[in-house]
């Protein structure tokens, strides 16, 4: 219901916020509808509790209803050591649609004056052509890069050879990006409106508000900066990523064999 709103009819809202909007007829029926379904539930299975709580307080599903699930950190194939090469971009990784709030990045990229910088998007979807044409706009085409998808080894390098993983979205929930990051000891900006919030809070550097350029451009330039970075690239190995897809797997039988 969110990413339609926000995708299809620019409810530009965060998660947390898109319920305490105002719904038409349509958003009105599927929300009856989902609440229908959910209440005949035996289990939901949710990824993060910021996920489980909203469905909770919105569609009035009891606690016990809820088997947490969380998204395995992927297995990455980082650079050997003596081998990686540090440059100086910021990358973000994902699809190119409304909610993921590119348009803003793009501008407190450019705001911020990182003249040695390269902004590298990687990903598809049906803004792709518009972001082409918001950089060249913007006379950006030099520093910002519009890249179709990565996989393996070849997203993997270029995650560990950049300086920051940005994720500007409105609402993100547990993209796989960011436990990618982690594993490759790359830092990460994201939005505070996330089911890693809670969990990464000490760990990561939060968007307060995403639809706000100024902050986006001030934390951006914040976490460059060399004794902040070091410091945020060193709070990344005090993260656990053991757990990978093999337990992950085991959660999932372990609750249907259940």
């Amino acid at each position: 219901m969110w990413e339609t709103a926000v995708n299809k009819f620019g409810k530009e809202a965060a998660l947390t916020d898109y319920y305490r909007t105002k719904f038409n007829w349509r958003e009105r029926l599927y929300f009856f509808l989902i609440k229908f379904i959910f209440k005949r539930a035996a289990k939901l299975i949710a990824t993060a509790a910021y996920q489980s709580e909203l469905v909770k307080r919105y569609y009035q599903i009891p606690g016990e209803k809820f088997v947490l699930i969380p998204n395995a950190f992927p297995q990455v194939q980082p650079v050997a050591a003596g081998e990686e090469i540090l440059a100086k971009q910021i990358i973000y990784v994902g699809r190119f649609n409304p909610l993921k709030n590119l348009f803003r990045l793009i501008e407190a990229f450019k705001k911020a004056n990182l003249k040695d910088y390269r902004l590298i998007l990687v990903g598809d979807g049906p803004l792709g052509k518009q972001l082409i044409s918001k950089v060249k706009e913007e006379n950006l085409a030099e520093r910002v890069f519009v890249q179709p998808p990565l996989f393996g080894r070849e997203l993997d390098r270029r995650i560990q050879e950049s300086r920051l993983l940005v994720l500007p979205s409105l609402s993100d929930i547990t993209p796989n990006s960011v436990l990618r990051a982690i594993a490759l000891g790359t830092p990460v900006l994201m939005t505070k409106h996330s089911g890693y919030f809670e969990e990464f809070k000490d760990k990561l550097l939060f968007i307060d508000e995403p639809k706000n350029i100024q902050e986006i451009q001030e934390k951006i330039s914040f976490i460059l900066e060399e004794e902040n970075y070091l410091k945020y690239k060193n709070l990344l190995k005090e993260i656990d990523t053991g757990y990978t897809e093999e337990p992950m797997a085991e959660k999932y039988l372990n609750f249907i064999l259940l």
